[in-house]
């Protein structure tokens, strides 16, 4: 069953709003999936290269939560440099906010996995309460507790802004094997 389907250029009415802050964008998407259920949601998008780590990136944050005090997620974020302008140096960051501490929270760290001259899948797998983000069909992050069951899901982008081709999500049908 699916979820919602948001191909841009056709769809931008599903967004709440954009967000323009600290020289990055959020769409942020209604997404109130039923959190018993397996669910599956995948987007692909290109961003620019640059020339410094973390200045141009794509994201996407999953389970947004801010019904309580403190906003809570989980994001991944992928980014291309090129220190030098002639090799390309690719880039993953995971981050939980406001939740239980992960390994490796906010680092970037280098991967072979990004293809840094397209379009990237990012990736996220809900199966019973544990999730799976990965990029480009490689899981790169494994949360076996999932604390934070928001009822957004939201697209991020560096200041010069990113090409998305579209986000699908889908319910994950257990019967059929």
């Amino acid at each position: 069953m699916l979820l919602c389907v948001i191909t841009f250029g056709f769809s931008q009415d599903y967004f709440i709003n954009e967000d323009f802050t600290k020289e990055k964008v959020k769409f942020k998407i209604p997404f109130e999936p039923d959190w018993d259920k397996d669910f599956f949601i995948e987007t692909e998008v290109k961003i620019a290269v640059t020339n410094t780590v973390s200045e141009e990136n794509a994201g996407i944050i999953f389970g947004y939560d801010n019904s309580g005090e403190k906003e809570k997620f989980y994001a991944l974020y992928i980014q291309n440099a090129s220190a030098n302008e002639k090799k390309a140096i690719d880039y993953f960051k995971f981050r939980a906010y406001n939740v239980p501490f992960y390994e490796n929270n906010e680092v970037w760290q280098n991967t072979s996995v990004i293809n840094h001259e397209g379009y990237n899948r990012l990736q996220i797998y809900k199966i019973d309460n544990e999730a799976f983000f990965s990029i480009n069909d490689q899981v790169i992050y494994h949360i076996k507790d999932i604390q934070t069951k928001g009822d957004q899901f939201q697209l991020v982008t560096g200041k010069n802004g990113i090409n998305c081709n579209y986000i699908h999500a889908y319910y994950l049908d257990k019967s059929k094997s």
